[in-house]
């Protein structure tokens, strides 16, 4: 998981303000000090990023009150990731996430969405793509979602006036519901985008039909072959 995605799970099973700094330190694996405001500052190793549920939920009892349980549930997860110690994370490239544009602003819709279908529930960032004009285009992708940044990008050939906003929406939703869902892997290897319980509930959004009809009717707009 993402740095942020740890700490937002801390605050939820603390219900208070997280301080959270990744580290590869070889000899302190997690350290609390709390300060006056109310914040808690953690400093975690970078192998918790990938702690399952268990061990964030014995993190937290750890932050707010360290018990012979979590301690043991802890240290069992260090020993397991032991190979890690030493070990820096990879370094990837910052993105700057653009969700504003000409004409939609995709924050807002994400957020407007994600109370009407997800409860509020649902957590990952969004942002424009980068536009890519050239050479021949035979296919293209309104939306993706990235499953280790979990980052939706949206193509900004969208960002017009002529392009209805349901139509947006629809492509936003879709994404967040690979978000949501994720990535069956079938017997071949292969991951299935859209499995039927995927298809089903993509079927919920309020306007599947008319976007459907409006992106087969319109798709040779976004297309060159020349």
């Amino acid at each position: 998981m993402l740095e942020v995605e740890l700490r937002r799970r801390l605050e939820r099973r603390l219900r208070k303000p997280v301080s959270l700094t990744v580290t590869a330190n070889r000899t302190a694996m997690l350290s609390v000090k709390p300060d006056r405001s109310g914040m808690v500052h953690v400093r975690a190793h970078h192998m918790f990023l990938d702690a399952p549920p268990g061990v964030v939920g014995a993190l937290a009892q750890f932050v707010r009150r360290p018990t012979p349980d979590c301690h043991s549930e802890i240290n069992s997860y260090i020993r397991a990731k032991r190979h890690r110690i030493g070990v820096r994370p990879r370094r990837r490239a910052p993105i700057n996430l653009s969700h504003r544009g000409f004409h939609f602003d995709l924050r807002e819709v994400y957020d407007r969405l994600n109370g009407h279908y997800f409860d509020g529930r649902l957590r990952a960032a969004i942002t424009w793509g980068r536009s890519n004009r050239k050479g021949r285009r035979y296919s293209i992708d309104f939306g993706s979602f990235d499953k280790e940044r979990r980052m939706i990008r949206v193509n900004p050939a969208l960002d017009r006036p002529s392009v209805p906003r349901f139509f947006v929406d629809y492509i936003v939703y879709h994404e967040m519901l690979h978000a949501a869902i994720g990535f069956k892997e079938g017997a071949n290897g292969r991951r299935d985008l859209h499995s039927p319980r995927f298809r089903s509930r993509e079927r919920r959004f309020r306007f599947y039909r008319s976007a459907t009809r409006w992106e087969n009717a319109n798709l040779w707009r976004f297309l060159r072959t020349t």
